[in-house]
């Protein structure tokens, strides 16, 4: 009721507290609701353009589509989010945000989207091309793939991780790799601009 009052007096950020903490109070069981009214605090704050306070709800929202066992889709949220938080212009958390796409992809054990995700993301993604988080999303796509199971968990456990959406940083330090051989190495590279992100450019050398 309080979220239909705010939202009839036009003030979209009070109206999206209001649905949030309506959405804490929903049980477990009950977790469809509360990810419809976050999923309505958000539109709301997006209709308004109040990009700056985007943040909390977003992490919230991922946060219960994670523990409801929707993972795919929070992976479809947290590109939203990215996408707002270009709005917004916060490269650092939108950097945050990829890193966490590819570790729920691989979590799915789908090595194919969390490529595929990892490619868009580097040549076309906000705050993520050239971060310390692409880095370490091509050390957990690269260790899974090879199925190095002790360098995926070295990798898990680097301290960025720990920076993450709780439940998706949990999640970074029990992946497995797949059974299986590991496949051939690819002819094109997995970083697409990892070489770049990562090298010094070498002086050129006097000849005079």
């Amino acid at each position: 009721q309080a979220a239909r009052y705010y939202a009839m007096a036009n003030k979209p950020q009070n109206q999206a507290d209001a649905l949030s903490k309506a959405a804490k109070c929903v049980p477990k069981e009950e977790s469809a609701s509360a990810i419809e009214w976050m999923q309505e605090g958000i539109t709301a704050l997006e209709d308004a353009e109040r990009w700056h306070v985007i943040k909390d709800p977003y992490r919230a929202l991922v946060t219960l589509q994670v523990r409801a066992d929707k993972v795919a889709e929070a992976i479809q949220t947290e590109k939203k989010y990215m996408a707002a938080l270009a709005k917004a212009d916060f490269p650092e958390l939108a950097a945050k945000c990829g890193l966490e796409i590819v570790i729920m992809c691989l979590h799915l054990g789908d090595h194919v989207l969390a490529e595929r995700e990892f490619q868009t993301m580097s040549a076309e993604g906000f705050g993520f091309p050239h971060s310390p988080e692409q880095k370490i999303a091509y050390e957990l796509i690269d260790a899974s793939e090879q199925r190095d199971a002790a360098r995926l968990q070295e990798a898990g456990k680097q301290q960025r991780i720990t920076f993450l959406i709780a439940d998706i940083a949990r999640m970074a330090k029990k992946l497995a790799v797949p059974s299986g051989a590991p496949p051939p190495r690819k002819p094109a590279a997995l970083g697409g601009g990892m070489a770049a992100a990562d090298d010094e450019p070498e002086d050129d050398e006097d000849v005079r």
